[in-house]
């Protein structure tokens, strides 16, 4: 603990000693919520600005440019995301117009304006210079109005940002809605519920606090973070995870009887924080099935050791993700590698995010029944301590490597048959040993987990292990 109040202090102290930094003013006008304007000021003059590229709305073929309106005369667009600009300042309008749309991809991804507040994709915001550095974002805001972000407080509504990762990949709310804080060791955990009634708060803090504190134990190295979670009410059930902060939506009220989809959609989110940020894959193609799959099997893990679903909805929840692999492996793609599935994650979701947490369950019973006392837990925890450093890659060879150096080389050729090979994961066996029959109609997408009557006390206990 008193090495990260250090580090934070140090962080601040380099921030007060007079390093350039690039400064943000937002001004925003509660009379006129769908317009703000940005004033831009460069420690050095530059000639090239860019906003984020990532626009996953194909009405807007110029992407997040479409929405800049330039209003100093030194600020003229380029096309592609890019940006010319002469001098040291620089200032623009953002139309926020684009949040009152609904996005085929959930608005999650850009923003909504709901309960006098905006919530807003900073990927929208931000004509930011090419060269990573540290940032100061300046909000100023109408008066009652309370702004929300992952980034550190430097007071007087003044954040510090510390890479241009952190600003452009990020979300932030501000208006009358203020946030909910959970403290969890180093871990600040904000969490805005847009749209709903303050009073179901507690059920959902108390859920958020559970799933936080499973995480937080799998990896105690976590550093000291803030992290900013946004829920509202859309048309779909759908989420996006950010740098340090993310969003999702719910197509029905939260209740205790629907927890099985806003608790797994938040503990899903919120594990990328860990398993592709810190745990680094750079978004790619060959590691989807791992970024994806392995976060879903987390999630559903971290509600049933929090005891936040009961044993009964956690079947519910992996008898549909094991019944959709079927269909992937069997039904729609045979010859398909999990590998090759993230190629095109939106047409073969199942090959990713289904058959990526097949590809988790298989990997922890290999490391279960081959390594005494030792689980995936183990496994993700090894892997924090080797790539969640600054600068470092986990592809698709490291995980391999990683694998073979954990097991001691005896992986029976895991990624050769299941990952890069087309192999079917071998799922009935493993679940055999704990006592449970697996049932499954490939065509039709379905899968059934039973507990067999005459499961033996070791079986029983291996399933119990599994789950806590």
């Amino acid at each position: 603990m008193k090495k990260w109040i250090f580090l934070s202090l140090a962080l601040h102290a380099i921030y007060l000693s007079g390093q350039e930094v690039t400064n943000y003013q937002i001004v925003i006008n509660q009379a006129d919520p769908f317009k703000i304007k940005v004033k831009a000021i460069f420690p050095l003059a530059i000639d090239t600005l860019y906003i984020h590229s990532s626009c996953p709305n194909y009405d807007y073929p110029e992407g997040w440019s479409t929405f800049i309106k330039p209003q100093s005369a030194n600020l003229k667009f380029l096309g592609n995301s890019k940006w010319i600009a002469q001098g040291k300042e620089i200032s623009y309008e953002v139309d926020l117009s684009f949040v009152k749309k609904n996005w085929d991809v959930g608005n999650e991804q850009a923003g909504l304006y709901i309960d006098q507040s905006m919530f807003v994709a900073t990927r929208a915001l931000f004509l930011s210079p090419p060269s990573d550095q540290k940032f100061e974002v300046k909000f100023d805001l109408p008066k009652d109005f309370v702004v929300t972000t992952p980034w550190t407080s430097l007071g007087s509504n003044r954040f510090l940002v510390s890479s241009r990762q952190e600003l452009m990949n990020n979300t932030v709310v501000w208006g009358l809605r203020g946030p909910e804080t959970i403290k969890e060791g180093n871990f600040k955990l904000n969490f805005i519920l847009l749209g709903y009634d303050k009073k179901i708060s507690n059920r959902v803090r108390k859920t958020f606090k559970a799933v936080l504190k499973e995480y937080l134990e799998l990896f105690p190295q976590t550093p000291n973070s803030n992290y900013l979670i946004t829920v509202f009410p859309f048309e779909q059930n759908d989420g996006e995870a950010y740098e340090s902060s993310n969003a999702f939506s719910l197509k029905s009220p939260i209740s205790d009887d629907n927890k099985i989809i806003w608790a797994n959609l938040f503990a899903h989110e919120l594990f990328h924080f860990w398993n592709g940020k810190m745990i680094n894959t750079a978004d790619s193609e060959e590691t989807e099935w791992f970024s994806e799959g392995f976060t879903e099997y987390y999630s559903n893990l971290a509600l049933i050791r929090s005891k936040v679903l009961s044993e009964t909805a956690f079947y519910r929840t992996i008898e549909k993700t094991i019944g959709l692999y079927y269909y992937f492996k069997n039904s729609q793609y045979r010859k398909l590698s999990i590998m090759e599935a993230g190629t095109g994650d939106s047409y073969y979701r199942f090959g990713v995010y289904n058959g990526g947490w097949c590809a988790a369950f298989v990997m922890d019973m290999m490391i279960r029944e081959k390594l005494a006392g030792k689980s995936l837990d183990d496994f993700m925890h090894f892997l924090f301590e080797k790539y969640a450093l600054p600068g470092k890659i986990c592809g698709l060879n490291e995980l391999k490597v990683a694998f073979q150096e954990f097991m001691g080389s005896d992986t029976g050729d895991y990624f050769g048959k299941y990952i890069s090979g087309a192999e079917l994961l071998p799922l009935e066996s493993y679940f055999q040993s704990m006592g449970i029959s697996l049932d499954y109609t490939d065509y039709e997408g379905t899968a059934f987990l039973f507990s067999k009557p005459g499961a033996s006390a070791v079986q029983r206990e291996k399933q119990g292990r599994w789950m806590k």
